[in-house]
């Protein structure tokens, strides 16, 4: 039996736009190295306001994520922070996602990733075109985390191809990661994409992860052209 939380996915568009926010990180409960309850203390520290945690998930969890939720439930007791659950999971050759029916019930936000595909650029691109249709949801925000990671480097791949899926992402409402940690998608890519439909993503595996790639943000072009403050 999965615990349930409250859901904040009619506010995310909102939140974003509006507040400082902390989007993608990993967590102790699967390959990060600081606790949940550290990156609180790390935005409080750096002014963000809200923290949106996107944990790696699969059918078959090595981890209790009814445990995850009530740590995050903990500290909403405790700060004054806005803290919503999202997950990443990996889209199949068919365009589902490799996450638990009953999980994504649970969640505010789910990030579709590329780990791991079977297949070449034409099968992933068509894939992620499917999973962006199929998982369309009133219930959370769909977003595209680190895009680009296989799609650009797997056989047949092309730069049309890339801003063919990009463009499909954009239509059906799916926001698009800019991700600090492998810089997608590229920056003369990235300035052709509406402001509206890019969610930054940091991609932190621990509090030094963090704040590195908070230094890198500050520190980018990108973010000045586009009046985006960290």
């Amino acid at each position: 039996m999965f615990l349930k939380m409250e859901r904040k996915s009619d506010r995310f568009d909102e939140l974003i736009k509006g507040e400082k926010y902390f989007f993608h990180f990993h967590t102790n409960f699967t390959d990060g190295k600081s606790s949940f309850e550290e990156y609180c203390n790390f935005a409080e520290k750096e002014g963000f306001r809200v923290l949106i945690v996107l944990e790696h998930v699969r059918k078959r969890l090595s981890y209790d994520f009814n445990r995850l939720i009530s740590v995050i439930q903990e500290q909403r007791r405790k700060r004054n922070l806005e803290l919503l659950v999202g997950l990443e999971a990996k889209v199949l050759t068919d365009g589902s996602l490799d996450v638990d029916e009953i999980v994504l019930t649970m969640v505010d936000v789910v990030g579709i990733a590329e780990h791991s595909f079977s297949g070449d650029a034409n099968a992933l691109s068509k894939a992620l075109i499917k999973a962006f249709n199929m998982y369309k949801s009133e219930r959370y925000a769909l977003v595209w985390v680190h895009p680009g990671t296989k799609l650009l480097k797997l056989e047949n791949a092309s730069m049309n191809l890339y801003t063919e899926t990009i463009q499909a992402a954009k239509n059906l409402g799916v926001f698009i990661e800019h991700n600090l940690r492998y810089q997608l998608p590229p920056n003369d890519i990235l300035i052709k994409i509406t402001r509206s439909s890019i969610i930054v993503g940091f991609d932190a595996h621990s509090i030094e992860d963090a704040e590195n790639l908070l230094k890198r943000a500050r520190e980018s072009a990108i973010f000045t052209k586009n009046d985006l403050s960290f």
